[in-house]
């Protein structure tokens, strides 16, 4: 009997020195299950599994509301969270790639020079005649605002 009233002794003992929050979280921690890993290729479309971009790894975390997903790539390995982040981002590496081809380009790369060239040509401007180039600016900017003027003005799809 002195055994038995040890024991809840030192229960009771036990349950006054632990703070509440410990006390709650023995309690949570013994109510849910843990989340397990999923498998992505029983929860994906395989379009979204591997890509020409990506592929995704077999193993899919979740936290019992959303799961998290590493994405390896030629762009790098990287995590998201939720299927649709999943999706906005494979769509992404797929305009990356289309930037990339753009950027390469030889269209892409004369208007670049282009576009470097005309910037020399203003700097050479505004230094030699400073009046004029600002005259000129303003003379675009005001170019720019009638243009808008006119579009609002006019009617729907006329323009």
């Amino acid at each position: 009997m002195k055994t038995y009233f040890s024991a809840i002794s030192f229960v009771l003992a036990a349950l006054l020195v632990l703070p509440p929050s410990a006390k709650v979280t023995i309690a949570a921690e013994e109510a849910y299950e843990t989340p397990r890993p999923l498998n992505a290729s029983k929860i994906l479309d395989k379009s979204l599994l591997k890509g020409q971009f990506h592929s995704i790894d077999e193993t899919v975390q979740n936290d019992g509301y959303m799961n998290t997903y590493a994405i390896v790539s030629k762009f790098g390995r990287f995590m998201v969270i939720s299927t649709a982040s999943l999706k906005k981002r494979i769509e992404e590496m797929k305009a990356n790639d289309a930037m990339r081809k753009l950027q390469q380009s030889d269209a892409f790369q004369g208007s670049l020079k282009k576009a470097g060239s005309e910037t020399v040509a203003g700097v050479k401007a505004m230094a030699s005649d400073p009046k004029k180039a600002i005259a000129g600016t303003a003379t675009g900017i005001g170019k720019t605002f009638r243009m808008a003027g006119e579009a609002v003005r006019s009617k729907p799809g006329a323009g």
